[in-house]
């Protein structure tokens, strides 16, 4: 029952800070009366107080706030809630309702507003574990609310709290640095009140330490209470100095302290305080059925605890772990249906590429029939335009009995040079390996006493980096080119220049033929269909008695 001696000091100490934040959201709410009048219930409960009206009016606005999506509204209503339940004494219904505080707030981001109630959760979650003796996790609860400590009054406090858990452990020298950093603290600050608080936190640990100091500052203390006339504050003092004397076996002082706090818990009419004074009373009696009494009621209250082992912490980490597992769990259900949407979309692009594939493949077998239907008609004009002509004149000779022998020789051998030269321009090319010297001779071919072929850089040319397709048409079109010279431009001189520059192959033609004017290509349309299937250009430029000039860029 001594444990519950604890709570006292945490609430009177809270609730400057803690209730001033909760007023103004009271005030937001339109509800300022009220709001008062129960808080200042669950804060001071005593036996006329209408203790359970005030539960529910708080429990029925935490609703109403997280219907209306107020999760701060709702946080501050159980942080009264559990400090109203801690006073009390009901320590697991407190603890459980801080957890719900702290589930909430912990969804939210750290704000000015936040931040307190963060500050207010963890203050609460620390004097919990000290009243169930759960030490360590006071401690480390105490020393999460001092990262949210907004100001010298909220760190102070919860120094001076994690020291009364250290002075609980029976760590007293440890307990003394911190209550001397914070009496430190409260030096720079005008309330008496605060600094009373600390000197008498400190100077009970120097009393357990068997420190001199320890009376003199618990003394000093209540001095300083008694003229702010702090009830509270007083009682505290009495406690202490009761103790203080107890265990020095100065029964007579121990009694008087003891007698005077157990008045002073029935004036200020709290039933925490009542029980804690009566149990410390009994205590300093040194009667040995009452310290019996007293040991198997402390035993029974921790035994039930651990028993039920119902702590909500423990029950909020299994919580916490849930919901990883249900996040990991939801994550890897996304991955997977990122990973099926990719497949899909993955699936969706082969099947694209291959429809490509086969229109492009489609596309290219047209323009191959067009290409073959176009030089087949070509091949048919020509067999018709120059070499049947020929072979009707040569028959027609042959009719009219013209026997001169030589005459009937040269016409048939330009039939035959016209078809070889037919057979020549459209027969199926192989390429050669030195394709230099294979387009060297093809061009030279053409030279004659009247016409010389120059060529310029042919063997500067990577071939082997051209494919045989592009090399075919580079033939061909030469080809066309050097037969159109020799039929048509009465040229002596004719110059191909060759460059490649950047993986391109520039090839120029040039005569100083008679010309002409440039109309449908003059018959080369076939060749601008050549190189224009290789993505590639050609131009011409010619004018009567200027020459020919053509620029190949494949």
């Amino acid at each position: 029952m001594l444990s519950t001696f604890k709570s006292s000091l945490f609430s009177f100490l809270s609730a400057t800070c803690f209730f001033l934040t909760i007023s103004h959201s009271a005030i937001g709410q339109g509800k300022t009366d009220s709001s008062l009048v129960y808080r200042n219930v669950l804060l001071n409960p005593n036996i006329e107080s209408d203790i359970e009206s005030a539960f529910a009016y708080f429990e029925k606005g935490v609703l109403e706030d997280l219907k209306n999506h107020d999760t701060i509204g709702a946080v501050n209503k159980l942080r009264i809630i559990s400090n109203g339940q801690m006073e009390l004494g009901a320590v697991y219904e407190s603890e459980a309702t801080i957890i719900k505080a702290k589930k909430l707030i912990e969804k939210l981001p750290v704000t000015p507003i936040t931040r307190e109630a963060r500050w207010g959760i963890y203050s609460s979650l620390g004097q919990v574990y000290r009243n169930i003796d759960s030490y360590n996790n006071a401690i480390q609860y105490y020393e999460k609310g001092l990262i949210y400590s907004r100001n010298a009054i909220d760190s102070l406090m919860l120094i001076n709290n994690k020291a009364n858990v250290l002075v609980d452990m029976g760590k007293f020298d440890l307990a003394q640095k911190e209550f001397e950093t914070a009496y430190k603290k409260s030096e720079n600050l005008s309330d008496k009140l605060i600094q009373a608080r600390v000197l008498d936190n400190w100077g009970y640990a120097q009393s357990k330490s068997y420190n001199p100091d320890g009376l003199e500052n618990m003394l000093r203390a209540l001095e300083l209470r008694k003229e702010s006339n702090d009830l509270r504050g007083i009682y505290s003092s009495y406690r202490h100095l009761a103790l203080h004397y107890y265990d020095r076996n100065q029964d007579e002082e121990a009694l008087d302290y003891a007698e005077k706090a157990y008045k002073l818990a029935k004036t200020i009419n709290s039933p925490s305080f009542i029980e804690n004074s009566l149990t410390n009373l009994l205590k300093v009696k040194k009667d040995p059925i009452s310290s019996e009494f007293i040991a198997l009621t402390d035993s029974i209250k921790l035994a039930k605890l651990q028993i039920q082992n119902k702590y909500s912490a423990m029950q909020y980490n299994i919580a916490k772990e849930k919901e990883k597992t249900e996040a990991n769990r939801l994550l890897q259900e996304q991955e997977k249906r990122k990973r099926q949407v990719y497949q899909f979309i993955g699936i969706l692009l082969i099947i694209a590429l291959i429809a490509l594939y086969y229109i492009q493949k489609a596309i290219s077998r047209k323009n191959l029939l067009q290409q073959i239907y176009k030089t087949e008609t070509r091949i048919s004009k020509k067999v018709h335009d120059e070499v049947a002509n020929d072979v009707y004149h040569l028959m027609n000779k042959i009719h009219l009995k013209i026997r001169e022998h030589n005459t009937l020789l040269d016409d048939l051998e330009e039939i035959y040079k016209k078809t070889r030269d037919i057979s020549r321009e459209n027969s199926e090319l192989t390429i050669e390996e030195d394709f230099s010297n294979q387009l060297s001779n093809l061009l030279h071919s053409y030279q004659s006493e009247n016409t010389r072929i120059t060529i310029q850089n042919i063997s500067k040319v990577n071939w082997k980096s051209v494919s045989n397709l592009k090399k075919t048409s580079i033939y061909r079109v030469l080809q066309e080119l050097m037969t159109n010279m020799k039929k048509h431009s009465e040229s002596t001189q004719v110059l191909l220049s060759f460059e490649q520059n950047r993986g391109k192959i520039q090839i120029k033609y040039r005569d100083n033929g008679v010309g002409c004017h440039i109309k449908n290509k003059n018959g080369l349309q076939n060749a601008e269909n050549r190189i224009k299937a290789m993505k590639g250009n050609i131009n011409f430029d010619s004018s009567p008695r200027k020459g020919f000039l053509a620029t190949i860029t494949i």
